[in-house]
C-alpha cells in the first residue's frame, strides 16, 4: 500500500527515495531530537498518484494532508487559518538525488489578509508581520502562479521607502494583472495549490531535462515537506544563517558559514555589510553559538559526512531548518576524505566513494598552483595507496615518448599498456630516413635504412625500459606508415605493414629484444615485453606477422647468448577480429582492444573528422554520448564482450587490455571492471582518476553482494 503522507515523527535518513533527500534529513533530525520545526512531508508515490491520476490530487491523498496538518496543530498549539493564532508553514520541494528546475521554497504560507493582522496584533510588531506576508505574496506569486520575477520587482521599485502593508497590496495588484485571479485567501487552498506546484515542477522542462542526461526515472519522484515557520526577521535577537561544518574551500576542519541578523531566509540577497562570518554568532549570542556548535558536531558524526547546515534564531532560540550533505571543492573533497577516515568517521573504502574521479583529475591536471599540490600531495599519496590496496583492475598507460614514460611512473601506473613506435619515427631528424625505408625501390635499399634505424630503435627502447622498469610494458609494433601514399584509414595499416614489409617488424622486435636483453645484462632488469600486432583482422594475418616475431626473438637470443620472457598479442581493433576472437585466441598470448580504431571501424565514422557529425547526432538526440571519448556499450562494448567471452572460451586465463582514448573515461573503467579485463590503458594524466574508478568499483560491487568479487587483477 503506498503511503502518501509521513510526519517527521515517523521517517529517517533511509527513506530518501520516499521523502526525499530534504524531507528524510527533517525526519531524522528530530528523530535525534534536535530543534527541528515540526511537518510532514508528501512523498514521491504521492507524487506518481497525481500523475496517474491526471494531475489531480486525489481525495485519499487529501484526507492525509488535513490530517498530518491537524497533527502539526497540536504539536505548535497554533491553527491553520486562525486569525488570534495563525500557524504559519513553508513547503519545499524534494528529491531523491540534486534535480534542477524543481519548485523554490514557498515561506509564510498561511497568510492571508485575516492571518496577517492576526500576526500583527500576536507579534506586537506590525513591521515584521507585513514583511512576512509581502515576502509570501511574492513567493507564491512566482513559485506557484508563475508570475515573472521583475513585476514584483518594478511594483517594490515604484514603492520605495513605503512599508510592508502597501507593499503587499501592489503585489496582490500585480498577481491580478498577470493573471486575471486574485491572490487566495483560503490557507488551506494555498497549500494544495503549492504541492500542486511542487508536483507539476518535477516535469519541468529543466527538471525533464536535467532528468534525461543524467538517467534518472521520472517514476523516482518529487516530494513534498511541509514544516512549521520559525521566524528570523523578529528582531535584534533573530536572524538566519547557514553553515558547513569543514571549510568548503580547503577541506580544514573548522565551521565556515555566514549569518545575517533580523532577515528571513534572505542571507544570498543580503548587502555585504549585511552579513556575518558564523565566528561573528560566539560575540553576538554566544549560548546559541555553543549550541550550534555541538549539533554541528552531532550532525557530523551522525551522518559521518561534512555537513551543510541551514538554522534559524527566532528570539534567541536557535532552530535547524536542514542539513545535507556539503557540496566541497576538489580539494577540500580529498582532504575531507582522508582526515574523515584518520578522525574514524568513516573507514578507507567509504573515504574512495567520496571522491569524485573528476576531482582526482582536476587536481593532478595542474589547475591548481604547484604550492597546493604540494600540500596536497600527502592526501594525494594516501588515496592511491588505498586504490592500490583495493583495485583490482591494473591501470596502465598510453606512451608515444620518454616524456610520457616518466609520467607513468609519477603517476603510479601498473605498467604500460599501448606504446606507439610510429611516434618515434616523426623526430626531424629521422623522418628521412624513414622516408627511405618507405619509398625504397629495393630491399636492398629499404634494408639500409632500416639499419640505420635499428640502433636508434634499440636506444629509445633501453631508455623506456630503464625509466619503467620491472612492469609490464605492451609494445604496438608499427601502425602506420608516415608521410606516405598508402596511409589510409583502412590502407597499409597495421599488420598489413609487418605482412607487406617484414624487415621492418623483425627490426623493430630486434630492437625490442636487444634493449631488454642489454638492460637485464647492466641493469639487472628483468624485462617481459608484451609485443602487439596492430589491426588484425583474421588468424592468418596474426600467424604470419607472429612467425617474423618468434623467428626474430629466436635468432637475437642465438646471437647475444640470452634469453628473455615475451608475449606476442593481437590487438582487436576490427569488427572481424571481435567476431572470430576464438580463433585468434589460440594463437595469442593476450588481446588489447584498441578502441579508437575499433569505434570508428564499427560506426563507420572517421576518428579524425567525426566531430562535427557526432555534434549534429547529439543535437537530435541520435546519440546521448561522443561513442569516442565514452564507450558506447550496446554496440562496441558488445563487440568486446563478446571477444572476450569467445577467447576466454579456448583460454581461460587469456589476458585481456583495452587501450585508447576512451580508456580515461570512468564509463570505460567500470565497463573493463565489470567484463573483467586484466588491465586497461589510458593516457598518463587520467591515471590516477582511472584507478580510483577501479578501487570505487570494487566496493560498490563488494557492498551489492556482500562479498568480494572475483575477476582477474
Amino acid at each position: 500500500m503506498r503511503q502518501f503522507v509521513c510526519s517527521f515523527a515517523e521517517g529517517s535518513k533511509d527513506m530518501e527515495s520516499l521523502l526525499g533527500s530534504k524531507g528524510a534529513s527533517l525526519a531524522e533530525m528530530t528523530k535525534t531530537g534536535l530543534p527541528v520545526p515540526f511537518g510532514f512531508t508528501v512523498t514521491t508515490e504521492a507524487c506518481m498518484q497525481y500523475y496517474e491520476d491526471s494531475k489531480v490530487i486525489s481525495e485519499d491523498i487529501l484526507q492525509e494532508i488535513f490530517e498530518k496538518l491537524k497533527e502539526l496543530e497540536n504539536v505548535t498549539g497554533k491553527y491553520f487559518g486562525d486569525a488570534q493564532n495563525p500557524l504559519l508553514v513553508s513547503v519545499r520541494a524534494g528529491t531523491q538525488t540534486y534535480v534542477p528546475g524543481v519548485m523554490d521554497a514557498v515561506l509564510n504560507l498561511g497568510l492571508n489578509d485575516e492571518t496577517a493582522g492576526g500576526l500583527s496584533e500576536l507579534s506586537g510588531n506590525e513591521s515584521f508581520a507585513y514583511d512576512s506576508y509581502k515576502m509570501f505574496i511574492r513567493m507564491f506569486g512566482e513559485t506557484v502562479m508563475h508570475v515573472p520575477k521583475d513585476r514584483f520587482e518594478a511594483a517594490a521599485d515604484s514603492l520605495d521607502g513605503e512599508d510592508s502593508k502597501k507593499i503587499a497590496e501592489a503585489y496582490k495588484a500585480v498577481i491580478f494583472a498577470e493573471t486575471n485571479e486574485q491572490f487566495p485567501q483560503n490557507p488551506k487552498s494555498q497549500l494544495i495549490r503549492a504541492v500542486e506546484a511542487a508536483f507539476e515542477s518535477w516535469n519541468s522542462d529543466e527538471a525533464e531535462n536535467y532528468r534525461q542526461q543524467n538517467k534518472i526515472p521520472f517514476e523516482s519522484g518529487a516530494a513534498v515537506s511541509v514544516q512549521s515557520m520559525v521566524f528570523g526577521n523578529m528582531g535584534s535577537n533573530s536572524g538566519s544563517g547557514m553553515a558547513c561544518t569543514r571549510n568548503p574551500e580547503t577541506g580544514d576542519r573548522e565551521l565556515f558559514g555566514k549569518f545575517v541578523v533580523n532577515t528571513q531566509g534572505e542571507i544570498l540577497l543580503a548587502k555585504e555589510d549585511e552579513i556575518h562570518s558564523i565566528d561573528e554568532l560566539a560575540q553576538w549570542l554566544p549560548d546559541v553559538y555553543r549550541n550550534f556548535v555541538k549539533i554541528a558536531e552531532l550532525l557530523e558524526k551522525h551522518y559521518h559526512d561534512a555537513q551543510d547546515i541551514e538554522f534559524t534564531i527566532e528570539n534567541g532560540k536557535l532552530y535547524i531548518l536542514q542539513t545535507g550533505r556539503s557540496e566541497l571543492t576538489p580539494i577540500a573533497a580529498v582532504k575531507t576524505a582522508v582526515d574523515m577516515e584518520a578522525e574514524k568517521l568513516i573507514d578507507k573504502r567509504t573515504a574512495l566513494l567520496r571522491i569524485r574521479p573528476q576531482h582526482v583529475d582536476m587536481l593532478f591536471n595542474k589547475e591548481y598552483s604547484e604550492d597546493l599540490m604540494s600540500e596536497l600531495s600527502d592526501y594525494l599519496s594516501v588515496i592511491m595507496k588505498w586504490t592500490d590496496e583495493i583495485g583490482r583492475l591494473k591501470i596502465r598507460t598510453n606512451v608515444d615518448d620518454l616524456f610520457d614514460a616518466e609520467f607513468t611512473v609519477k603517476f603510479g601506473a601498473d605498467g604500460i599498456g599501448l606504446c606507439r613506435t610510429e611516434s618515434t619515427f616523426l623526430r626531424p631528424k629521422r623522418v628521412s630516413t624513414v622516408m627511405k625505408m618507405i619509398l625504397a625501390d629495393s630491399e636492398e635499399e629499404r634494408n639500409e635504412a632500416i639499419n640505420v634505424l635499428l640502433p636508434i630503435q634499440t636506444a629509445d627502447f633501453r631508455k623506456l625500459f630503464e625509466t619503467v622498469g620491472e612492469k609490464p610494458i605492451a609494445i604496438r609494433l608499427l601502425d602506420s606508415l608516415p608521410y606516405h601514399e598508402f596511409e589510409a584509414a583502412l590502407g597499409h595499416r597495421g599488420c598489413r605493414i609487418a605482412i607487406a614489409y617484414p624487415e621492418i617488424a623483425a627490426m623493430q622486435v630486434k630492437a625490442i629484444i636487444t634493449a631488454a636483453l642489454e638492460v637485464k645484462k647492466e641493469k639487472g632488469i628483468e624485462i617481459a615485453p608484451e609485443i602487439m600486432v596492430p589491426l588484425v583482422s583474421m588468424d592468418k594475418e596474426f600467424i604470419f606477422v607472429k612467425k617474423t616475431i618468434v623467428e626474430t626473438a629466436e635468432c637475437c637470443f642465438e646471437e647475444l647468448g640470452d634469453t628473455v620472457e615475451y608475449s606476442v598479442g593481437a590487438m582487436i581493433e576490427v569488427p572481424r577480429a571481435a567476431l572470430t576472437a576464438d580463433q585468434l585466441a589460440r594463437e595469442a598470448d593476450f588481446f588489447s582492444f584498441g578502441m579508437n580504431d575499433l569505434t570508428q571501424m564499427t560506426f563507420g565514422l572517421s576518428n579524425e573528422n567525426n566531430e562535427k557529425i557526432v555534434k549534429e547526432y547529439m543535437g537530435n538526440l541520435i546519440l546521448e554520448d561522443d561513442p569516442f571519448s565514452s564507450i558506447d556499450r550496446d554496440g562496441v562494448g558488445k563487440l568486446v564482450r563478446m571477444a572476450s567471452e569467445l577467447g576466454k572460451s579456448v583460454k581461460p586465463n587469456l589476458k585481456m587490455g583495452m587501450c585508447g582514448d576512451h580508456a580515461g573515461d570512468p564509463n570505460a573503467v567500470e565497463f573493463c571492471c565489470n567484463i573483467g579485463m586484466s588491465y586497461i590503458s589510458c593516457p598518463p594524466m587520467k591515471v590516477p582518476a582511472a584507478k580510483l574508478t577501479a578501487a570505487q568499483y570494487v566496493v560498490r560491487s563488494e557492498d551489492e553482494v556482500g562479498t568480494a568479487v572475483s575477476y582477474r587483477g
